[in-house]
């Protein structure tokens, strides 16, 4: 069985210090990981869903860097709204392929589950976004893997969760991906 590790909504700041919402974020990752690296079983796989900092700063980015380093070999990362494409790819430059603000996605298959990470960072929103150009991608990815079990890792939910305010900044197109979900068997999991 795969064991995979998901983190998000990280939200580190450059000034280790600095709290969001009373909270101090990078301590609370430093004690997550740390809390996990004694507690828990190895992970297969490192998934982090977005929201890596709260500012955007490449010094923020490069303190989550060391702070999953001895995950760095199995990580995998999709942008939240609180993310830059151009600078998390910059740091993560060994992990994430492309180029500047172009979309940031992944796929690989491990122990018979295709896990495919989806981009619903939209520059300068808080709401995601999913688009055709994307579907088309995922329908592809799907179908050339041959796997019967498919993962999907976003950051911005693809349903209304019962919350007003997460709802009101949830994923907007996300119909496309419902339809898809709905009608591929093979996914099984959206994280």
């Amino acid at each position: 069985m795969i064991r995979i590790l998901q983190l998000t909504d990280l939200h580190v700041f450059c000034e280790p210090e600095q709290r969001l919402k009373g909270i101090p974020t990078r301590e609370s990752l430093q004690d997550v990981v740390a809390w996990i690296a004694q507690t828990e079983a190895p992970f297969d796989q490192v998934i982090v869903t977005g929201d890596h900092t709260h500012d955007e700063m490449p010094a923020s980015y490069a303190a989550v860097q060391q702070i999953l380093s001895p995950w760095q070999e199995r990580l995998w990362q999709v942008p939240g709204n609180h993310d830059d494409r151009t600078v998390l790819r910059s740091v993560f430059a060994d992990h994430i392929s492309g180029q500047g603000d172009e979309p940031i996605r992944f796929h690989f298959t491990d122990q018979g589950w295709l896990c495919v990470g989806l981009d619903t960072h939209l520059p300068g929103e808080v709401a995601g976004w999913m688009d055709q150009p994307q579907l088309d991608w995922l329908k592809c990815v799907i179908a050339e893997s041959g796997v019967s079990q498919v993962a999907l890792f976003l950051h911005h939910p693809p349903v209304d969760v019962g919350s007003e305010w997460m709802d009101a900044i949830g994923l907007g197109g996300r119909e496309g991906l419902q339809q898809l979900i709905a009608e591929d068997k093979r996914i099984r999991l959206v994280c």
